[in-house]
C-alpha cells in the first residue's frame, strides 16, 4: 500500500525545476509514505531514501539546528546532535559529509555546501544558507512537518530589517576534531520575556492561495523559496507586521509608536 502512496507523492514533484532541497522533517507524520518495520533505524533510513529520490543525495539539505550555544558557547561540529526531529538527527549521524558552521542553525549535507564560513555567523544574513538557497533556486519541503518551522522566515526579516526583533553576539567556541576556533553569533533574537508570535495559520492561507504553497501528500507541503521570500518581501513592504499574529501586534505596533524606533536589547535585558 505504501508504493502507491510513495508514487503519488514522487509523482508530485515532477511538474517542479528543482534546485537544493532543504527538508524540514516529522518523522511519525509521515509513516504511510514508507515501508514499515520493527526497526527505528530501518523506517528512518527509508525516509531518506524516500527524500533521495526527489533530489540527488548531492542536492539535500538537511537542517541539524541545536539552540544550546548561548548557554554552552560551544559547538561541536562533531558531537553537538540534532534538536529537531529523528530524520534529522539520523541524517546527522549517518549521512552527512559536511555540517555548516553555524553554532544553532546548522544545515548538514553531502554535495556542495551553501554555507559561507566565516569567524562572524550571522544564520539570517545574505551570506546566509537561506540566502543561498533562494539564488539557488530552492525548494523548501516541509516532510510531515509544521509550516510553523520554515525558519527562512527570519531571512526575510533581515532583509526588510524589521523592527520587532533586536540583534545580539555570543561569543564561543567551535569545535572540528581537535582543532578549536573562535566563532561569534550575531543575530537577531525576538524580545526576551515577551510574547511573540508569528500568524501562521494566516501565512499559510495566503501562500495556498497564491498558489505559492504546494501540497505534495496529506502532511507535506512545499515551496520555491524565491517565491516565498519574494511574496513575503510585497507583503511586508505595504505591512511591516504582517508576519506577526494579532497578540504580538497589539503591543509591538504601541510599543514601537511610542519608541520612535525599532527594538534595541536594554528595551527587554539587563546590560
Amino acid at each position: 500500500m505504501f508504493q502507491k502512496k510513495q508514487t503519488q507523492f514522487l509523482n508530485s514533484f515532477e511538474h517542479l525545476d528543482l534546485g537544493p532541497l532543504l527538508v524540514h522533517s516529522d518523522a511519525m507524520k509521515t509513516i504511510p509514505l514508507i515501508k514499515i518495520s520493527p526497526s527505528k533505524e530501518a523506517i528512518l533510513n527509508g525516509h531518506i531514501e524516500l527524500l533521495h529520490k526527489i533530489v540527488p543525495s548531492e542536492d539535500l539539505l538537511i537542517p541539524t539546528f541545536s539552540y544550546q550555544f548561548p548557554k554552552t558557547r560551544l559547538f561541536d561540529l562533531d558531537n553537538t546532535p540534532s534538536e529537531v526531529g529523528h530524520i534529522s538527527e539520523f541524517y546527522l549521524n549517518n549521512f552527512k559529509t559536511w555540517r555548516s558552521n553555524d553554532p544553532m542553525f546548522s544545515i548538514s549535507g553531502t554535495g556542495r555546501s551553501l554555507a559561507t564560513e566565516t569567524e562572524v555567523q550571522s544564520p539570517f544574513d545574505n551570506q546566509s544558507v537561506f540566502a543561498n538557497l533562494v539564488k539557488s533556486n530552492g525548494y523548501i519541503l516541509f516532510y510531515g512537518a509544521e509550516f510553523s518551522s520554515a525558519t527562512i522566515i527570519h531571512h526575510v526579516e533581515y532583509k526588510v530589517g524589521v523592527k520587532y526583533r533586536y540583534w545580539k553576539k555570543f561569543e564561543g567556541l567551535r569545535q572540528h576534531g581537535e582543532i578549536s576556533k573562535k566563532v561569534i553569533l550575531n543575530s537577531h533574537f525576538r524580545p526576551m520575556n515577551m510574547y511573540l508570535e508569528y500568524d501562521w495559520p494566516r501565512l499559510t492561507s495566503d501562500l495556498f492561495e497564491e498558489k505559492i504553497l504546494n501540497q505534495h501528500f496529506f502532511s507535506v507541503i512545499g515551496c520555491n523559496a524565491k517565491n516565498l521570500i519574494d511574496f513575503w518581501l510585497s507583503k511586508l513592504k505595504d505591512d511591516a507586521l504582517y508576519l506577526l499574529n494579532d497578540e504580538s501586534r497589539n503591543w509591538v505596533e504601541p510599543m514601537l509608536e511610542k519608541l520612535g524606533r525599532g527594538f534595541i536589547k536594554t528595551d527587554f535585558e539587563e546590560v
